[in-house]
Parts: structure tokens; C-alpha cells; sequence
């Protein structure tokens, strides 16, 4: 059912997944699913370099 690319960017977001609000994840997951791998996985880096630098949340997880 899936690609190759949609699993290995599932597997990415999940294991990035204490990282992101839930907002961010289900966006990212949606994006995947549309077939935008690439643009989601650059986006999950975004999303975690704008966290650990205090703009989110989570951003005292370490």
C-alpha cells in the first residue's frame, strides 16, 4: 500500500515524535500521506531546530 519512501518517512517522524506537538505531527503525517516525503522530513528538522532553540513547547526536552 505504501512506498518504500512513505515507510522510511513514517519511521523518521516516529522516531522524532517526542520532539513535536501533536499539531506538528499530524500535520507532518498528512503531508506524507499526500506523498510530500521530501518536504516532510525537512520539515520535521525545521520544526525540531526551532524547538530546541525555546520557540515551542517541548523546548526543554532533551
Amino acid at each position: 500500500m505504501y512506498t518504500d519512501k512513505t515507510q522510511e518517512a513514517m519511521a523518521y517522524l516516529k522516531k522524532k515524535k517526542c520532539w513535536l506537538t501533536v499539531q506538528q505531527y499530524r500535520t507532518i503525517r498528512g503531508q506524507i500521506l499526500a506523498g510530500d516525503e521530501a518536504g516532510a522530513i525537512r520539515g520535521i528538522d525545521r520544526v525540531i531546530e526551532r524547538n530546541r532553540k525555546g520557540r515551542a513547547c517541548h523546548a526543554a526536552q532533551t
